[in-house]
C-alpha cells in the first residue's frame, strides 16, 4: 500500500501538469480502485472516455459504477466496449 500511496502522489502531480495524460489517468484509476475510491475512479474514467483509443480502463470504470450502485452506467460502459 505504501508504494501505491507514493505512486498516487506522483501521478497526481503529473495529472496537474497534463490533465489528459492517458498513462497517468489509467494508473490513477488502478490506484483509486485499490483504495476503493470509486468516485475518483469514475472521474478519471470519464476523462479517459473522451480518449476513445485507451484500452483496459473500462474494467475499472464498470466496477466503480457497480460498487457505487450505478448499474445502468456499468452496463452502458460494458456495452460500449
Amino acid at each position: 500500500i505504501k508504494d501505491f500511496t507514493q505512486a498516487k502522489f506522483y501521478f497526481e502531480k503529473l495529472s496537474n501538469i497534463y490533465a489528459y495524460n492517458k498513462i497517468a489517468l489509467l494508473s490513477m484509476m488502478e490506484i483509486h480502485s485499490k483504495f476503493e475510491e470509486w468516485n475518483q475512479v469514475i472521474e478519471k474514467g470519464k476523462l479517459l472516455n473522451k480518449e476513445k483509443k485507451v484500452k483496459n480502463y473500462t474494467r475499472y470504470l464498470s466496477k466503480a459504477y457497480c460498487e457505487s450502485a450505478d448499474y445502468q452506467n456499468a452496463i452502458r460502459v460494458i456495452k460500449e466496449t
